[in-house]
């Protein structure tokens, strides 16, 4: 398998310590011989960040450990066998399925749900250079290459189903090691290998020069010659040799022709390329004799899985990982990152892996545990205060403790400070102590002192419970006490380069105080984020950071900057700062040390303005703490800068220590995998040219992006091009989802980053296309077109004839009227001008005939009005255009008994609505002629008119208490003349009925019923 790793030098050992301090050296040179090999890591390598991989000095327990179990997700405790395959995943062997592992997701594969899997216990797992996993079970060989699984069974040429080894030789020839022997595959068969001194096959690997080592259980070791050109890929057995013990379970080559060899009873021998053979086992201290796994690092540490733990041969010397890992160990594999990974037996899975913290506590000579304050000295000496356990320190090449039975007023440990003359000061629960050339004495009597800080001349701070004193010639003068505030207890101090003093106090914020002025207070009314303040750093251009339970906060010439609320640092409590020589904030806090660029910092405005997050790291346990909760609330300096650079960091389980200048890099970019392309819920496989129905509404996408070191931090971003314009940044999230694209073509692109921001070099992709919706193909659109053309040229003959109908009606109506006017009034008018020229004649020669024509001619003129009248009535008002028949009906009879003396009355029942055009013209026509023949014909008092509107039936009504007619006897041109047989017309044409109810003397009334919708 390729490593596209940077190179990567190992780091070289650790340089000599002194006998005796220099001045300002390096804290680790000061450590006991004891300390060596687990601070020598932090001394060595180049400068700006080294690679990954397990620091070859370190001691076992410093790198991090990491477990996984059944608790975990893991199908069985028992891990027998591990590979890396070519796209990052590591894949484990167990005796209930194999396990797919990408650093956050277990994916289980076994006999229930992948059939080419027939055997659960995974004995042999094998990566090839094709890329190719072979997976070696209780029921036979199964390949996995291109996302399928192939079996392979004792059909296909399998000595036994119970496979124990697998391995491929130089040629790329695949061999399979069973309880029935050896056999190689050629082609999709398998053969058999004869010569073999026994059938059970136990370990495999190849010799590097085209042959084959054999182990077995019961025959020894067996090797196998290289093929010929013209033996079709036959071996024969070249060596046969026997190994003290029973089985050879392990086999692995050295880089120098020689052979490591694993046993399961007689421990470890290495072979020599002359065949010596040369013994090792408890003796010379390997945990156990029974080895069943070998492994090489890439510094070329050899890594021994016994009966009893792990192991590693170093230098000539064997280390074991002790009680950290005790159960059998089964498998070891290296990972492309450096990380080992050990599957053992009856503990599951775990994996080892360097880390940029290394961890000080009792088993490396503390007197204890719980870490309280932390500071070195102007001659190197490093000090260390503790909860419970005295104060411990590195002096003269020595580690000392310091106890109540040493002269120290109280074994809890809380503040340290360094006197002028070299001298330190000592802050315990009961007071300050003074130790001088490695003896105490009692220099006064407090509760709880926080903080310590020197002074100048000689003056020491004293940060209690009672607030803040000086001690000045043995004279103490406060400065601050409870008795002013109850809430100025201090806890922090800082002596400033202008000679002023910063005081952070338990919920009375921040003082800065100078001889011989008035103290200056910030407190959260200021910006502080709270008024509980822990930790104080001065940067070199006088910014002053300020830790509080509530954040982090910057005071400089602009005032107090809260920078809680910043995305990227902690949100809660600032228990101590520290800047390193690159420029880098380190934050400690009880959810661990973030580091952050002090100029991102100082770049964000007062004010609440500009950015809302920076770029951070946040350390914790998988770095390498013991534990992520760092020490500090209640006790000062709670962190300390090293002369060498290194930071420490009192932590609740040891000293957490971290050299910036050499942090670790992961530099191998992850490999991204497209895990499952869902569409509505079905799973689909990712082949060229995939089309999907127009149906398809929402696309999943799952990705991976196979990594170990510290996984959650992993980035992700994806695009769909042919809907994305840009990059989606996804975060940590593996799955994306798009609802409703439209038909097209589409490609999806993911990429990720690793922890330390290092992306794939090559995007993971599947194209796909969305075929159109039935309506979106060439032959809808054209049947929509023609369907569209049809139907605009059906509505516009369907409106020209509609103009044509109205154009008919319009000119019917006018040749009407002028047919009316013709007919009625031209000769109206014609008989008026007779008469009236009669009437001139006669008025000289015969009066009473001129009285006569002149009545006649008035006559005449009436009959015309009512004629032109009954014309103009028979056109529709304009009010009604807007379909209101109930108002215009009511309007209109007002009109006509306007004048009269008839009283008109109109109700409308039911609730009005708009009615077909033709109904409502024939109903006012109706209206109209039957309340003007009432006030003409009857001379009513009252007309009652009725307009009712029913669900099916609207009914007009008119009635009158007028003189009244027969209509029985009523001749055709009497009918005429009251306009009955209009108003008939008029309701036949409504597909209605016309009711006339009237006697002489009793009035009229007339009824149409008309059915509407």
């Amino acid at each position: 398998m390729a490593d596209r790793r940077r190179p990567c030098s190992p780091m070289g050992p650790p340089t000599g310590l002194p006998r005796a301090p220099t001045p300002v050296p390096s804290p680790a040179r000061l450590l006991i011989p004891l300390l060596a090999p687990l601070l020598a890591p932090l001394l060595a390598g180049a400068p700006g960040g080294v690679c990954l991989a397990l620091a070859p000095d370190k001691a076992l327990h410093q790198y991090h450990l990491a477990t996984w179990t059944t608790e975990d997700g893991l199908p069985h405790n028992n891990v027998v066998s591990l590979a890396q395959s070519d796209d990052g995943y590591l894949w484990i062997g167990t005796w209930e399925g194999l396990v797919r592992y990408d650093g956050m997701r277990l994916t289980l594969f076994d006999r229930g749900n992948t059939p080419d899997i027939r055997g659960n216990r995974v004995a042999a797992l094998h990566v090839d250079a094709r890329g190719t996993l072979w997976i070696g079970t209780d029921g036979g060989v199964t390949a996995y290459r291109d996302g399928g699984f192939t079996a392979y069974g004792t059909e296909d040429g399998l000595s036994n189903r119970k496979i124990t080894a697998l391995t491929t030789d130089d040629a790329g020839t695949l061999w399979a090691g069973s309880l029935g022997g050896l056999d190689r595959l050629a082609g999709d068969r398998f053969v058999a290998q004869d010569g073999l001194p026994s059938t059970y096959v136990w370990s495999l690997a190849a010799d590097g020069t085209g042959g084959l080592w054999v182990g077995t259980f019961d025959g020894g070791l067996v090797r196998l010659s290289a093929a010929g050109p013209t033996d079709g890929g036959s071996r024969g057995v070249i060596a046969a040799e026997r190994v003290p013990g029973l089985a050879v379970s392990a086999l692995l080559p050295g880089a120098d022709g020689g052979l490591w060899i694993g046993t399961s009873d007689a421990g470890l021998f290495r072979r020599s390329s002359s065949g010596e053979l040369t013994r090792y086992g408890t003796a010379d201290g390997l945990p156990s004799e029974d080895v069943q796994a070998l492994a090489a690092d890439r510094h070329g540490n050899l890594w021994i899985g016994t009966a009893a733990g792990p192991a590693r041969h170093r230098a000539g010397r064997f280390e074991d990982a002790g009680e950290r890992l005790s159960g059998q160990v089964l498998a070891l594999l290296e990972d492309r990152e450096g990380g080992l990974w050990i599957g053992s037996r009856p503990d599951g899975l775990a994996r080892l892996s360097d880390v940029n913290f290394t961890t000080l506590a009792r088993r490396e000579g503390l007197p204890g545990d719980e870490i309280t304050t932390i500071l070195q000295d102007s001659l190197g000496r490093i000090w260390v205060g503790t909860l419970g356990q005295g104060l411990a320190g590195w002096a003269g090449g020595r580690l000392r403790t310091w106890t109540t039975r040493d002269g120290l007023s109280h074994d809890v440990v809380l503040s340290l400070a360094e006197a002028p003359d070299g001298d330190l000061w000592v802050g315990t629960r009961q007071g300050v102590d003074r130790l001088r050339d490695g003896r105490l004495t009692r220099v006064a009597a407090f509760d709880e002192v926080w903080a310590l800080a020197g002074g100048a001349g000689g003056s020491l701070w004293v940060g209690s419970l009672a607030g803040a004193d000086r001690l000045v010639d043995g004279e103490l003068r406060s400065v601050l006490s409870t008795a002013e505030d109850h809430r100025a207890a201090a806890s922090s101090f800082l002596i400033d380069a202008a000679g002023g003093t910063w005081i952070g106090t338990i919920g009375a914020g921040l003082l800065h105080w100078r001889e011989g002025e008035p103290p200056r207070r910030l407190t959260t009314a200021d910006g502080l984020p709270s008024d509980t303040v822990f930790g104080l750093h001065q940067s070199a251009g006088g910014t002053l950071w300020v830790g509080t339970d509530g954040g982090l906060a910057r005071v400089d010439g602009g005032g107090v900057t809260d920078l809680s609320a910043i995305d990227g640092l902690p949100a809660g409590s600032v228990l101590a700062v520290l800047e390193d020589r690159l420029g880098m904030l380190w934050l400690a806090s009880p959810r661990g040390v973030f580091r952050v660029a002090r100029e991102a910092l100082e770049r964000i405005p007062g004010g609440g303005g500009g950015p809302r997050a920076v770029e951070s790291m946040r350390y914790g346990r998988a770095d390498g703490m013991a534990s992520s909760e760092c020490s500090g609330s209640g006790s000062f300096p709670a962190a300390w800068r090293m002369a060498g650079g290194e930071l420490w960091f009192a932590t609740a389980k040891g000293v957490a220590v971290v050299d910036p200048a050499r942090l670790l890099i992961n530099r191998v970019p992850p490999r991204v995998v497209l895990e499952r392309f869902v569409a509505d819920g079905q799973e689909l496989d990712p082949d060229p040219g995939l089309e999907l129905s127009a149906e398809v509404r929402r696309f999943e996408f799952h990705y991976a992006a196979p990594t170990f070191t510290a996984p959650a931090r992993v980035r992700f971003r994806h695009r769909l091009d042919g809907f994305d314009d840009d990059w989606v940044e996804a975060g940590a999230k593996r799955t994306a989802h798009y609802m409703n694209l439209p038909p097209g073509s589409y490609v999806f692109r993911v990429t990720a980053a690793n922890n330390d921001g290092v992306w794939a070099e090559t995007p993971a992709s599947i194209g796909f296309r969305l075929k159109p919706r039935f309506y979106m193909t060439p032959w809808f659109v054209l049947l929509v077109a023609g369907a569209v053309g049809g139907a605009g040229w059906g509505l516009y003959r369907q409106r020209q004839r509609s103009v044509e109908r109205e154009f008919s009606a319009v000119l019917a109506e006018r040749t009407r009227m002028a047919r009316e006017i013709h007919d009625t009034l031209a000769q109206g008018l014609t008989g008026v001008s007779i008469q009236l020229e009669a009437l001139e004649e006669a008025l000289a020669s015969d009066p009473g005939a001129a009285g006569r024509h002149l009545d006649r001619a008035r006559g005449l003129v009436r009959k015309s009005l009512a004629v032109a009248r009954r014309s103009v009535f028979n056109l529709r008002p304009r009010q009604l255009e807007n379909g209101d028949l109930a108002r215009v009906l009511s309007r209109v009879v007002s009109d006509l008994a306007a004048g009269t003396t008839t009283r008109c009355d109109v109700k409308i029942a039911g609730s009005p609505r708009a009615l077909p055009r033709a109904v409502e013209d024939n109903l006012l026509r109706v209206g109209q002629e039957a309340v003007v023949n009432a006030i003409e014909h009857g001379a009513p008092s009252e007309v009652r008119v009725e307009l009712r509107y029913e669900p099916y039936v609207v009914t007009l009504r008119v009635a009158d208490d007028g003189a009244g007619f027969d209509p029985q006897s009523m001749a055709a041109a009497g009918a005429e003349r009251l306009g009955l047989v209009g108003m008939r017309e008029r309701a036949e044409q409504m597909e209605g009925r016309l009711e006339v109810r009237s006697a002489p003397g009793t009035g009229t009334e007339i009824t149409v019923s008309v059915p509407v919708r």
